[in-house]
């Protein structure tokens, strides 16, 4: 099973929030950022989108937004854009999904015991 590099784990929040501001439904990351071959200051970021079509306009902010929170260029796709016939088989089995998180950040801490 694919993971997302530990060096994308600090930004989770600030990229959630970001997904939200944008009306972002899903963002994928694929390639270097869950292989294993991320390297800070060489890779860039390859980001899977999906908005509502009149939504593609923020592709852009998306992409300057995820920039500024990992400090790393950033390639963007969107799922209505028609992709090379080998990037679209490689996406098929080659991508983790990030937003929307499986579990909301605020449910993954313990409830408080009495």
């Amino acid at each position: 099973m694919k993971e997302v590099d530990p060096y994308f784990q600090n930004g989770l929040e600030d990229l959630i929030q970001l997904c939200q501001e944008l009306a972002i439904e899903e963002l994928y990351f694929f390639g270097s950022a869950i292989d294993g071959r991320f390297k800070p200051g060489q890779s860039d970021l390859d980001v899977l989108v999906k908005t509502a079509l009149s939504d593609i306009s923020h592709i852009v902010p998306l992409s300057v937004g995820l920039r500024k929170i990992y400090g790393t260029p950033v390639d963007v796709f969107h799922s209505a854009w028609p992709l090379h016939p080998e990037l679209a088989a490689y996406l098929l089995h080659n991508k983790v999904k990030v937003y929307p998180p499986k579990v909301k950040l605020a449910e993954t801490t313990a409830p408080a015991v009495e």
